[in-house]
């Protein structure tokens, strides 16, 4: 998955030009990708995604996670045991939790949202395929809350990117 690269260019005549140009850059330097000399900038906006079907499907995954987790807080276990795993789905999500969480919070940590939202997207199959093919709310108590845990912690891992929930949808 890949973000569509959108280019605007612009021509504003003023004496600051090279001044005007410099703050701006460094501004957005705080969130975003900027490349600037005193005449020239270039900034990276990865909000060309919205309203794209895998930020949709991303939004909607994070949203099964985190109402079930909500709603069983309670229930939810202090760590994931692999050893408890029963099901391909449970160890596939786990794999897929333990890539992303280090790829989504390097990405944070350097602000290159672009790829925290790439490392997101590749955790949306694995999440499907949990809701239909795991029963989370077993009627065993430990299961239930190992399984609970696991959603909880994609959940956590996927707040670092942003609160999917705000997305319109």
């Amino acid at each position: 998955m890949t973000l569509t690269t959108i280019s605007a260019h612009a021509l504003v005549p003023t004496a600051h030009a090279s001044k005007y140009l410099q703050q701006l850059c460094k501004h957005w330097q705080h969130n975003l990708a900027v490349e600037f000399t005193p005449d020239h900038g270039t900034v990276v906006f990865p909000k060309d995604a919205r309203g794209a079907d895998w930020l949709a499907a991303v939004r909607d995954a994070y949203g099964r996670c985190i109402r079930i987790t909500a709603r069983a807080a309670e229930q939810t276990a202090s760590e994931v045991r692999t050893s408890m795993f029963e099901m391909d789905e449970e160890r596939a999500l786990c794999a897929a939790l333990t890539a992303a969480d280090i790829e989504i919070a390097d990405a944070a940590a350097r602000r290159d949202y672009a790829s925290a939202l790439d490392a997101a997207a590749l955790m949306v199959e694995p999440i499907n395929e949990y809701f239909e093919q795991v029963m989370v709310m077993a009627e065993d108590p430990a299961l239930r809350g190992n399984r609970l845990k696991l959603l909880a912690d994609v959940v956590s891992t996927l707040r670092l990117v942003g609160d999917f929930e705000q997305l319109p949808g």
